[in-house]
């Protein structure tokens, strides 16, 4: 369980309106803000957040609370998955009291080895016009974060010259110990990166180029890489889901790709792996009917 002392300083210190302008446009009235509602259609704004108590109100749904409620209900979050997602916005330590349970693993290796295969698409004209000869657009491309990741040598060398530790390099999948030393785990292959359903960057899925064996290889099982709780597009998809209260399951990255860029954005995907148990639990949060294709 996460400290009291850690939820006390999230009611504390987080600034009410610069977490709601992450999911309402708002406006200044009187002493506090109102915008229209994230749960109901409306023309006239009904949502209020008053500064001086760090709450809001919703009057057209009869919702109100704090900052960790208003996470819950809008992204379809479990307690402590909101006051975890809330923590990395806005940099707050989370402590819990299971001296067992191993504190949250930071993403931010990931999101840098991220944004160099994003750049090194740009810079690759093989990888970018498979994509492109795909149907791919630049706009699906830049969406989804689509990057490329090339030979060994070149992303231990990345490593090596960036901030992040090999260490945690290691124990987030990104390169891994061998007989000759280390290595890239992402051989030439295009790097769709897969976040959890509260957009927290897990790993990645990577699609060989040079007819590898493995046509597909994803990150092994880190802390955060979990696949039976994983499905990739979910963040994407989880508001127009729950609005409709409609899925469509699918089983590859490109699938769910294309699908959004044809304007399907209720489409995810279970990546190839059997549906689980975890994964049926996060999508009953959004919606309880779809199709599986």
């Amino acid at each position: 369980m996460i400290k009291q002392s850690t939820i006390d300083l999230i009611h504390n210190s987080v600034d009410m309106v610069t977490l709601v302008e992450g999911y309402v446009d708002l406006k200044k009235s009187g002493s506090g803000f109102v915008g229209l509602s994230p749960f109901n259609h409306e023309k006239t704004p009904s949502f209020r957040v008053d500064v001086s108590r760090n709450i809001w109100h919703d009057f057209s749904s009869g919702q109100g609370g704090d900052a960790i409620s208003l996470v819950m209900k809008i992204e379809g979050l479990t307690f402590t998955e909101a006051i975890e997602k809330i923590a990395e916005q806005f940099s707050i330590a989370v402590e819990y009291d299971d001296t067992n349970r191993q504190a949250a693993v930071s993403s931010v290796s990931l999101e840098i080895y991220n944004t160099w295969c994003m750049e090194n698409l740009k810079n690759n004209g093989d990888a970018l016009k498979y994509l492109l000869d795909r149907g791919v657009t630049m706009e699906s491309i830049e969406s989804f974060e689509i990057g490329y990741s090339p030979g060994s040598a070149e992303v231990v060398s990345f490593v090596r010259g960036s901030v992040m530790s090999e260490a945690n390099a290691v124990e987030l999948g990104i390169i891994d110990h061998g007989d000759r030393g280390l290595y890239g785990r992402f051989i030439d292959r295009i790097m769709f990166p897969i976040r959890n359903h509260t957009g927290k960057l897990c790993g990645f899925s990577g699609r060989t180029l040079s007819n590898h064996p493995a046509k597909y290889v994803n990150t092994k099982e880190t802390p955060l890489f979990k696949k039976s709780f994983l499905m990739y597009g979910m963040d994407k998809a989880k508001d127009e889901i729950s609005e409709k209260n409609f899925f469509v399951l699918t089983e590859g990255q490109m699938d769910v790709v294309m699908q959004h860029q044809i304007g399907l954005e209720y489409t995810f995907a279970s990546m190839g792996t059997a549906l689980t148990k975890e994964h049926i639990k996060i999508i009953k949060r959004y919606a309880n009917k779809g199709l599986i294709a």
